[in-house]
């Protein structure tokens, strides 16, 4: 359940930008006067190639708060190419996903909260899928089908 709601932060946080979104992470952190690792969310990786502009990424040198000398820079990596070395490894499975009904453009559905709306659009995304429904009261949204909980009228 934990991992549930962890994407589903996730999701909320990446799907409130409204024209551009740009993601980083610092490789370490200190907290509670410790430095620390500080891997990459886990769930970047479910983000579709397509979505991405990978700009080239550089790294400055080890130091702290303006300290460590020149910038010593590595050989340039794309943000995928670094998410990926950043992922964690986990020893169980997933847990199976309930079945999510399956809506087209055109369908007519209720949300509990945006009332009664059309489909216009259908977008596969990972291993969910993002529908931009018009609701007729509360204007046009974008949900991800695992946490819309729609029901086709």
């Amino acid at each position: 359940r934990g991992d549930e709601e962890e994407r589903r932060l996730a999701y909320v946080a990446i799907t409130r930008a409204k024209d551009e979104l740009y993601i980083s992470h610092a490789k370490s952190r200190m907290l509670y006067g410790r430095t620390g690792a500080n891997p990459a969310s886990r769930f970047l990786g479910e983000i579709p190639e397509s979505l991405l502009d990978k700009p080239k990424v550089q790294q400055t040198a080890q130091g702290g708060f303006g300290y460590g000398g020149n910038a010593a820079y590595r050989r340039p990596e794309s943000a995928r190419q670094i998410a990926a070395t950043d992922r964690i490894t986990v020893g169980r499975a997933a847990a199976p996903r309930p079945a999510i009904e399956r809506f087209a453009a055109g369908d007519r559905v209720r949300h509990m909260a945006f009332g009664e709306g059309t489909i216009l659009t259908v977008t596969k995304i990972a291993a969910d899928t993002l529908y931009e429904i018009a609701f007729d009261t509360k204007g046009t949204k974008k949900l991800m089908a695992t946490y819309a909980k729609l029901k086709k009228i």
